[in-house]
């Protein structure tokens, strides 16, 4: 199931980001895990300057409801599935994934 944070603002995010949310649900369902996404950051809070958050194209996922070994297995397939024109990094306590094209399509 995929939920959102108290207090996360969701308002303004661009349709490209939205894809990473059923994708990650459908990688959480091929996998059989009872993990729930949810969104911890959207377009609030304080981030770098010239993040993607504040113009709508990132997100954070929380990922501390999977177990360890989940994590790099749920990463490498969030990677191959949403492909290069999304960056996804793993931070301490949460996915941070950002669209961000590179060259042409």
């Amino acid at each position: 199931m995929i939920r959102i944070k108290e207090g996360v603002d969701i308002s303004g995010l661009r349709p490209e980001i939205l894809l990473v949310l059923p994708v990650a649900q459908s990688i959480l369902d091929e996998m059989s895990w009872a993990v729930n996404i949810v969104v911890t950051s959207g377009r609030e809070g304080k981030h770098s300057i010239g993040s993607f958050h504040y113009n709508g194209l990132a997100i954070d996922l929380r990922t501390r409801e999977m177990e360890p070994g989940q994590i790099p297995h749920f990463v490498q397939h969030m990677k191959t599935c949403l492909g290069v024109q999304f960056d996804v990094v793993l931070e301490d306590t949460h996915l941070h994934i950002e669209f961000q094209p590179k060259g042409t399509a």
